[in-house]
């Protein structure tokens, strides 16, 4: 059984990682559950359209309240493991989340056949409630550690330095995520109209960024205003598509922002769209622009799944990330530099080899990202922790 914050309809990067996880371990002979959060709205309708996964939407919060209940669910439907899919903010925040391991190990002691928990990594960063240093939110994490018997870790970077902890050393394996977007074979046809339907005149270079948007500031998209301010200013006809769920606070600090720096009119927004949609949306672009305040990773799916898709993609450059080299697959600048990121965005204008070249090798390295390599990794785990 899965446990993850929101599960799809519900819009979570996260969310639909699991599902497709949980579809190719179905696929395998896996009887396969996800306990996750009531839906948001009467409007929504049961997600997932894989008929052997079961969606267990019956936690209203993640907190102690909810401990009973979920450790019911698990004794109830005789699970084996249990995986949680781990990120702070996808549980509210909440500490209860990291002692889950513990209790769900306790509740099973007696029984023929002891719960294993295996736990992703999606970052390391503690609960925030209650409010604590940063050194003592990362404590928080340690019972999640210590009484799961499998971590998984996403990249290259997590694993180098996980595997420094003694403690971990033995338990950590690396899982590489898949890309939730699948790639499909467009014309120019159909990116042409695609790019009509957007409202775009001929000559116009279309950058995309794809992603939910919470915070303007964490997300870097301050950066990216500026640096478009920088490019604009330079003559180039460039319109920003942001592809994805936004937060109604943070869009409006960005139109601000926008206003202020005199390019609004080169901004539109999709909202929330289906699978299929953002893939239209990527294959149409020109360029892809990603930067994110600790540099570009293998653990960001959105940045897979424009890989994925082929586009040339601008990010930043500060994590381990071996499967990412500048000026082969993608384009690197250093976070929080706004002239760096404008000047990589224009050089990528200017350069139609380098842009051929970054899309050829992006779509080539993404391949070792499948999901079917995902499912039987994540499988061999579970038979590795039953014998």
């Amino acid at each position: 059984m899965f446990i993850t914050g929101k599960y799809p309809p519900q819009p979570c990067g996260i969310g639909d990682h699991t599902f497709k996880l949980a579809s190719h371990l179905s696929d395998l002979g896996h009887r396969v559950s996800v306990l996750c959060s009531v839906l948001d709205t009467a409007k929504d309708e049961a997600g997932g359209d894989h008929n052997d996964i079961e969606a267990i939407r019956e936690v209203s919060s993640w907190d102690f309240r909810s401990v009973g209940h979920i450790l019911k669910v698990v004794q109830d439907k005789a699970i084996e493991v249990v995986h949680i899919q781990y990120q702070a903010t996808a549980f509210d925040q909440h500490p209860m989340m990291t002692m889950l391991p513990f209790l769900v190990k306790a509740k099973s002691l007696g029984r023929k056949r002891s719960v294993k928990v295996v736990v992703t990594m999606h970052e390391f960063a503690g609960p925030s409630k209650p409010p604590l240093p940063r050194l003592a939110r990362r404590l928080w994490l340690l019972p999640l550690f210590i009484f799961s018997n499998a971590v998984v870790v996403t990249n290259e970077h997590d694993l180098f330095y996980v595997r420094k902890v003694p403690l971990l050393r033995s338990k950590v394996t690396l899982i590489p995520l898949g890309s939730n977007i699948e790639a499909q074979d467009r014309s120019p046809a159909d990116k042409a109209i695609v790019r009509k339907q957007l409202g775009l005149d001929e000559g116009v270079i279309l950058l995309v960024r794809f992603g939910f948007i919470d915070s303007v500031r964490v997300r870097q998209l301050d950066i990216l205003l500026y640096a478009l301010k920088h490019v604009c200013e330079r003559g180039y006809r460039i319109k920003m598509l942001f592809v994805g769920a936004v937060h109604a606070e943070s869009r409006a600090e960005m139109v601000t922002l926008a206003k202020s720096l005199g390019i609004e009119e080169h901004l539109f927004w999709t909202g929330f769209c289906p699978p299929a949609d953002v893939s239209s949306y990527l294959a149409c672009a020109d360029i892809g622009v990603f930067p994110f305040s600790d540099g570009a990773s293998e653990r960001r799916g959105s940045l897979l799944a424009a890989m994925t898709l082929g586009l040339p993609i601008v990010s930043t450059n500060k994590r381990l990330a071996s499967v990412l080299v500048h000026g082969e697959n993608i384009f690197l600048v250093p976070p929080s530099d706004p002239v760096s990121l404008g000047d990589a965005i224009e050089e990528l204008i200017n350069k139609k080899e380098l842009r051929e070249r970054l899309s050829a090798n992006a779509r080539n390295s993404a391949k070792q990202f499948g999901w079917e390599k995902n499912g039987h990794a994540t499988a061999e785990l579970y038979r590795s922790l039953a014998s």
